[in-house]
């Protein structure tokens, strides 16, 4: 049972500063510009009767039948190397569910949590992943910028239901089809205390949808495919182009 477990220790002592002329206004009132970060903490992974498949580039994890647990604790240490003193929590579950002659459904929940007013550095981006037409990444939101969001707290749902190739079939043409549905909630304490930078938070809730054509083609183990997100909710854009975001996708066999 325990080599199902998997745990890891990290730290770092780092220097840092933010771009665009942004400030941060501490707990004692003390406008910063260059930031110092002493932390360390834990990281620990179960995923019961976890499969991997060996590659060129080393072992590649298949995932598991059941649900896998992530939990992550970091502590930051005021000192002569760090400005804050903080808590960080963040848990994550990834559950597949093979409905057999129907498809499958992959469902991604994740949380986190910070306990102390910190600069954008320390804070949760929302995993935006939008970058014009790139490599589509999964558990991330497609149609979200980089750094456009900023949250101390936050929980997102990440939705796919793959129908393989139940949809379509015609001779060796045979891509796969999934749907997705991803959705983030987040909040950030205190955003008086962030100057320069224009940022937006996530209390109303971001949601995007995405179709996902797979395997459209094949080389070995691997094939390659298109995906197109739409966002849509309170935080979409006027300019309905805008909302798009379409992606080259990958999938291993």
């Amino acid at each position: 049972f325990l080599q199902y477990f998997k745990t890891e220790c990290f730290g770092r002592i780092v220097d840092f500063s933010f771009p665009d002329n942004y400030s941060f206004v501490d707990y004692s009132d003390t406008l910063k510009t260059i930031f110092s970060v002493n932390e360390f903490g834990a990281k620990l992974k179960f995923s019961y009767k976890e499969k991997f498949m060996k590659t060129f580039f080393g072992k590649y994890s298949l995932g598991s039948n059941y649900p896998t647990l992530f939990f992550n604790v970091t502590r930051g240490v005021k000192s002569n190397y760090g400005n804050f003193n903080y808590w960080k929590y963040e848990t994550k579950i990834n559950a597949n569910f093979d409905l057999k002659l129907m498809g499958k459904v992959i469902v991604q929940l994740s949380a986190g949590l910070v306990n102390k007013i910190l600069p954008l550095n320390l804070l949760y981006t929302g995993y935006g992943n939008y970058s014009g037409f790139s490599i589509d990444a999964s558990n991330t939101f497609a149609t979200m910028r980089m750094n456009e969001f900023y949250s101390d707290k936050f929980v997102s749902l990440f939705f796919t239901y793959d129908f393989g190739k139940l949809l379509f079939k015609a001779g060796k043409f045979r891509p796969g089809i999934s749907v997705c549905q991803n959705v983030g909630f987040g909040n950030l304490n205190k955003i008086e205390n962030h100057f320069g930078y224009s940022f937006k938070t996530l209390e109303k809730g971001y949601y995007e949808t995405g179709i996902v054509f797979s395997n459209i083609t094949r080389q070995s183990i691997a094939g390659c495919g298109i995906a197109i997100y739409y966002r849509y909710g309170r935080y979409s854009f006027t300019r309905t182009r805008d909302n798009f975001a379409i992606k080259l996708s990958f999938k291993i066999n």
